[in-house]
């Protein structure tokens, strides 16, 4: 089971917000315009957006001369506007462009707020790719003078524990002192929080979309939900990287393709859908994917081949909380590896889905951690920091990152 995934949370959600009664909850609030400028940006501000992760990396054909902005590129192409909240009212548009600002990369333009936002560099780019993306983002004002946390991807294996390419002697001894110096270009990078691992979520609508308004009683829409849920299962076995084709189911007769009588108005605490003797079909179900990293570039081809999804991101911060005191036999017993409680890439016995990826324990951490700041001392202390050099050091995270894909989609 995801340690990312909180079932109360997604019930609530799929039965929608709360509806209070007229009296404990008013319709509208009039008075709005009457607070105090200072209350009203304080409401404002609780409504931007939390942060979100934008994978960065260099464009294929990048070279040394490139202009900045055209030698990197998002690895989701679908460019994104400003914040919902800016067409609200000219007073929300005002906060949240004092907020976001376009970032160009390529072809793609997003609204970042680098203050909240975080810039994630996968390990694929490995040293060269690393070094050059680095002073390509430090050529670029908005990134140069705004970034404040940098992510850095990791790998991750139950033998090898948590590994960076920068970390490898063998290639160059002057890796970590050229990454010192490239770091000290921002001014106010306070912290690197280097994920350690990283899962998908996708919201998926079992409702058959090419009849959203068969009674859920016939046949047929049995038929075809059903249908739909077994390719899913095996789509998501696949990892979710081909696309699959629902079968054309034959047409309806004229009496059940009429629209249904709505129905009656239902307390808050009864469920939307209670079986198959609902009046109404299913609502929609997250559906948890665990992300493998082989896939993560199918993943990625897929959401840029369709018309994008918003995305939420969520950052859990180690060391965890959880019980690692488990010995070895506990472990085996509920099909762990050698990484210990987090290190298994089983899932639980009630959680039927698919592999999910080991989870670096707290203790792979903390060794991944202490040999980063070896390497960054040594190399300071060997004068192997070219250029100019840090007046204070960033402070290191690590955490594992949830990519959350909604259903809506942006205009």
């Amino acid at each position: 089971m995801s340690l990312h995934y909180d079932p109360s949370r997604h019930h609530a959600a799929a039965a929608g917000p709360y509806h209070g009664s007229p009296s404990t909850m008013p319709a509208s609030f009039r008075n709005f315009q009457g607070l105090p400028p200072e209350i009203r940006t304080m409401i404002w501000e609780y409504s931007l957006p939390d942060g979100r992760v934008y994978e960065v990396l260099d464009a294929p054909n990048a070279k040394a001369r490139t202009p900045a902005q055209q030698g990197l590129m998002f690895a989701n192409v679908h460019p994104e506007p400003p914040p919902a909240l800016a067409a609200v009212c000219r007073e929300s548009r005002y906060l949240v462009l004092h907020h976001y600002r376009p970032l160009e990369l390529g072809k793609t333009t997003k609204y970042v707020d680098l203050s909240r936002d975080m810039l994630l560099l996968e390990p694929y780019l490995l040293v060269k790719r690393l070094h050059r993306t680095l002073h390509f983002m430090s050529q670029i004002p908005l990134v140069r003078d705004g970034l404040s946390r940098l992510a850095m991807g990791t790998s991750y294996g139950i033998y090898t524990g948590i590994c960076h390419p920068v970390l490898s002697w063998k290639v160059s001894k002057s890796n970590m002192g050229k990454l010192v110096s490239r770091l000290a270009e921002f001014p106010k990078l306070k912290t690197l929080v280097f994920v350690v691992h990283q899962e998908f979520q996708f919201e998926f609508d079992f409702r058959h979309p090419e009849h959203p308004s068969n009674n859920p009683h016939s046949h047929n829409y049995h038929l075809s939900h059903h249908h739909h849920h077994q390719q899913h299962q095996q789509h998501q076995l696949h990892g979710i990287h081909q696309h699959h084709q629902h079968s054309q189911l034959p047409p309806l007769p004229p009496s059940l393709q009429q629209q249904p009588p709505p129905p009656p108005a239902i307390p808050m605490m009864t469920p939307i859908y209670d079986g198959p003797t609902a009046t109404m079909p299913p609502p929609s179900r997250p559906q948890v994917v665990h992300q493998a990293y082989r896939f993560k570039f199918d993943i990625e081809a897929n959401i840029n081949h369709h018309p994008h999804r918003p995305h939420l991101n969520e950052l859990l911060y180690y060391p965890l909380d959880i019980d690692e005191d488990k010995d070895d036999w506990d472990v085996s017993a509920t099909g762990g590896g050698g990484g210990g409680v987090l290190g298994s890439g089983v899932a639980d016995a009630d959680d039927q889905s698919a592999w999910c990826d080991p989870w670096p324990t707290n203790d792979d951490y903390r060794r991944f951690r202490r040999r980063f700041q070896r390497a960054v001392n040594m190399s300071l202390e060997m004068g192997l920091v070219e250029g100019r050099r840090p007046e204070s050091l960033p402070s290191l995270q690590g955490a594992s990152l949830l990519w959350r894909y909604t259903r809506g989609r942006y205009l």
